[in-house]
């Protein structure tokens, strides 16, 4: 169904290819990826964050995609991944058409002529412009892509660390414990300014107790 939608739509349809890119650009098998997740951290990754890692690599391989606009992404976690965008609809499926006429007209005590002509009203409504990409929602994509991808070059050797992007500038966000070194601090805005392809602004803030 989400490649039929992509079709119609004349839009870019993703799902394992995400997991795969990020597999190959980090060196991750792809079953440590799915794992991170699917499943509940283990002992050893409460110490390690090799969970957060790997969802790090994922969240920058799709925001990358959705940077570009007109995505149809059907694979793991797209509600959490991409959480926090406003022309972004997260779709579950649930039946078809006729299954939904036959549940509406129960539930409204209506004929099926005018359930159908309510949901295909609804369906249209889905157009809106609510859902369409404005200059601000894209502006917003493009940070969370930034950040996403400063993230994914520093999280493997500072797994701790927030990233946040606004306005061309990035802010990293560090523990207490690090703050006081500063040649830790040099070699972080370092590695986030090392980022291929950016030219940015990088800032370094004290995580909050």
């Amino acid at each position: 169904m989400a490649e039929k939608l992509a079709l119609a739509l004349g839009y870019k349809c993703l799902s394992r290819d995400i997991l795969l890119e990020a597999s190959e650009r980090y060196n991750i098998p792809e079953i440590k990826l799915i794992r991170a997740i699917h499943d509940a951290p283990s002992i050893l990754e409460r110490f390690t964050y090799n969970k957060e890692q790997y969802v790090a690599y994922i969240r920058a391989a799709l925001l990358w995609h959705a940077q570009k606009d007109n995505l149809v992404y059907h694979g793991l976690a797209g509600h959490f991944l991409l959480q926090g965008i406003p022309h972004v609809l997260k779709v579950r499926i649930l039946a078809g058409l006729e299954d939904r006429v036959q549940e509406e007209m129960k539930r409204e005590n209506i004929s099926a002529d005018e359930a159908r002509r309510i949901l295909q009203k609804d369906d249209e409504e889905l157009q809106g412009s609510c859902f369409q990409t404005t200059p601000e929602a894209q502006k917003l994509v493009d940070e969370l892509s930034l950040a996403a991808q400063v993230e994914s070059a520093l999280v493997q050797e500072f797994p701790s660390i927030k990233v946040e992007a606004q306005g061309g500038e990035v802010f990293i966000y560090v523990k207490r414990s690090m703050w006081d070194d500063e040649d830790l601090m040099a070699r972080i805005k370092r590695l986030a300014a090392s980022v291929a392809g950016l030219e940015i602004q990088v800032n370094l803030r004290m995580l909050p107790k």
